[in-house]
């Protein structure tokens, strides 16, 4: 019984720990964030701090402890460090590695099978590797034109000399010539040129046909960029910034970051299935299989699942462990693949998402009804013109509200009014850069073809 009540200890630990991450990673999303998991995880990041001024006593030292643990909570919290890269290795490559060498090899099965939990458990690390040390897209700052230019133009003239012209270099993919610069000046430029500066989303700039000025960078800002305050550059495409891969999230690597996550998850199912096999193998070689067992003597014992439970953990604690682990990790991985790709299959990012939701609140809070259908007009008459997808929500189902809706302001009509303009803008924001599912598909994995 003792094993059991151990068991459904590490049960409850795991489902909290479970719902905890949920937690921090969903928190902020658009779909919890005024809600209950929004308050819970602001709560969670203030936890840390509200702890030091509790245990702080001593009023003398109090301050000077307090500035001091204040210092390294913000610096684990809120600044770019690799402390989660160091915790995502203790915490999964020794699970990983217990997997293949430990219950793995107690698995009948053929060789092919245990190919597949090597190779899924390889690739996925491969993966992480290209999405924690690749280039994200990061947009050259003024101050690094020059340097730019010149390591281009040295590699051009060695190029020249083996025959190849710099035309043909600069046409060259990403990774393929030996520059700290990924693009060279001439193909980013026309990369930072690849979306429409709408207007809506992101501002144009009055002195040219740019975005709007990073003052950091000291550039036109190209649309659905953003200057990480984290890493402290400009970054095309980005969707947000992952302290598990201490990098952004964007253009460049987003196709790696959606990998890592998608084979994560297929060798969480895959591992799942091989370490219940193991462990079915095991009770079937002690001849303990099914809710009923005989012994020599004739005599029959009945079992329940906390019997198993504790067969299980006394023969197989290892394999247990591991497989309980992976099922929890499991479903947090396919929420936030599905949530990932919720965004994908539309050309959406997460930054993008969230000026959606910035501009959609805006309008729906202008005082009155008349304003929000004067603004919501104003809107699709700027996405008719540079949206990919035409705004039909907004051509269809756009009226002017009625004169309840208009004359009583925070009734009924005109909440349900500004609601049913609020669900068409939405929609219709997603389309900006929608080109279908297969093409936004191919943007996000060959971001350089």
């Amino acid at each position: 019984m003792v094993s059991v009540n151990l068991f459904a200890i590490g049960v409850a630990f795991i489902l909290v720990a479970m719902f905890t991450t949920y937690v921090i990673i969903m928190g902020p999303s658009r779909y919890h964030r005024n809600g209950i998991i929004g308050k819970m995880h602001r709560n969670i990041t203030r936890l840390p701090q509200a702890c030091l001024r509790l245990c702080c006593c001593c009023r003398r030292r109090q301050s000077c402890i307090v500035r001091r643990c204040t210092r390294i909570f913000k610096y684990v919290a809120y600044e770019r460090n690799w402390l989660m890269v160091v915790c995502y290795i203790l915490f999964v490559w020794p699970v990983e590695i217990a997997y293949l060498l430990i219950s793995l090899p107690q698995l009948r099965a053929s060789y092919l099978s245990k190919l597949v939990s090597w190779t899924l458990v390889i690739s996925s690390e491969v993966c992480y590797m290209l999405a924690v040390f690749s280039d994200p897209g990061i947009i050259t700052s003024s101050h690094k034109k020059e340097a730019q230019e010149r390591d281009y133009a040295s590699a051009g003239e060695g190029a020249s000399k083996r025959g190849k012209g710099l035309k043909s270099l600069c046409a060259l993919k990403p990774g393929k010539r030996a520059s700290k610069f990924l693009l060279s000046p001439a193909a980013e430029a026309k990369q930072n040129e690849r979306y429409v500066v709408d207007g809506i989303l992101y501002g144009k700039s009055s002195a040219g046909p740019g975005g709007l000025q990073c003052v950091t960078c000291n550039l036109p800002r190209p649309s659905r960029s953003k200057h990480c305050r984290l890493c402290d550059h400009c970054v095309r495409r980005f969707d947000h910034h992952c302290p598990w891969i201490n990098n952004d999230v964007a253009e460049g690597n987003h196709r790696w970051f959606l990998l890592f996550i998608g084979l994560h998850f297929v060798e969480c199912v895959w591992g799942f299935w091989d370490l219940c096999a193991v462990i079915v193998q095991c009770l079937q070689d002690r001849g303990i299989w099914g809710w009923t067992i005989r012994r020599r003597n004739g005599a029959t014992y009945h079992l329940t699942l906390m019997h198993y439970v504790a067969l299980i953990l006394t023969m197989q604690p290892v394999t247990l462990g591991i497989c309980v682990y992976t099922f929890v990790i499991g479903i947090v991985l396919l929420i936030f693949w599905l949530y990932q790709m919720s965004f994908v299959v539309v050309n959406v990012t997460m930054n993008d998402m969230n000026k959606i939701d910035d501009t959609v609140e805006f309008i729906i809070g202008l005082p009155t009804s008349r304003d929000v259908y004067t603004e919501a007009l104003n809107v699709r008459s700027a996405l008719e013109e540079v949206a990919v997808r035409p705004p039909r929500c907004l051509q269809l189902g756009l009226a002017e509200p009625p004169e309840a809706a208009a004359a009583s302001v925070g009734g009924k009509e005109d909440k349900e009014y500004r609601k049913k303009v609020k669900k068409m803008l939405t929609s219709d924001l997603k389309g900006l850069f929608d080109r279908g599912v297969w093409n936004n598909l191919m943007e996000v994995m060959f971001p350089y073809s």
